[in-house]
């Protein structure tokens, strides 16, 4: 999961910059979205490769539950989805 820190127009894209981490270490990125809807402090999953964890991909289809935070992921991420993670 990583939060996104800032979020800036370009011509037809919105560039968001995102950090999160994989055990222990802190990782920021910067990637494109045509989509306007996430928010600065906003919630995004990523799928992070466990051997090479600078490889990643946002999966943009599942909201993150209002009750997550950073701090609740754990240190090598969820196995699946805690979509239920609320209940």
């Amino acid at each position: 999961m990583a939060k996104i820190v800032s979020k800036k127009a370009s011509d037809n894209e919105i560039l968001l910059s995102c950090v999160y981490r994989f055990k222990n270490t802190e990782y920021n990125i910067v990637y494109p979205q045509q989509r306007m809807h996430e928010k600065s402090d906003s919630l995004v999953f990523l799928y992070i490769l466990p051997y090479n964890p600078k490889k990643w991909l946002q999966l943009d289809k599942y909201l993150v539950p209002y009750c997550l935070s950073l701090d609740k992921v754990p240190d090598t991420g969820w196995k699946s989805l805690p979509l239920d993670f609320c209940k």
